[in-house]
């Protein structure tokens, strides 16, 4: 049987929490960064947990563009290929979209030659990681929730 990150979702949130928690984590410096699926648990993890990361990079993923406005106090640099028939750029655009409408600091970098793979141009360029770094978690601010329970499905 093959997991993907949502059948472990609860245990990722636990150790997010946890790691969080250690004495040897910079607990304002926090960042969450994946590709594809792992695209998609960068968007979901960070509006489930706002508050604990410092800032977010979505590689070539999407999510629940109804609940952004949990990210308007994540700093977000997203990567998509335009060409990627795995994930629709659409689904990036959607989210930046959406998080940029509610007042947030997103924004998006499309390769136009790539496909599916933004993740080894993003891994491989220095400025994503600077940027990562110059990010301090200031997402204690009061969070916006537009829709009932999003707080606990974020």
């Amino acid at each position: 049987m093959q997991y993907v990150w949502i059948d472990m979702y609860e245990t990722l949130v636990r150790l997010v929490r946890k790691t969080s928690k250690e004495e040897f984590t910079d607990s304002k410096r926090l960042y969450a960064m994946g590709a594809s699926m792992g695209g998609y648990l960068t968007w979901q993890i960070a509006m489930s947990m706002p508050e604990v990361f410092a800032a977010i990079v979505p590689i070539c993923g999407g999510g629940y563009v109804w609940n952004t406005a949990r990210l308007v106090n994540v700093p977000v640099w997203a990567f998509h290929g335009k060409k990627d028939i795995t994930v629709p750029l659409e689904e990036s655009e959607k989210m930046v979209n959406g998080i940029n409408k509610h007042g947030g600091n997103a924004r998006l970098t499309v390769y136009p030659e790539n496909g599916h793979d933004a993740w080894s141009d993003t891994y491989n360029n220095p400025k994503v990681f600077e940027w990562l770094l110059s990010n301090e978690n200031s997402n204690a601010v009061e969070l916006i929730d537009i829709y009932h329970d999003s707080k606990i499905y974020g």
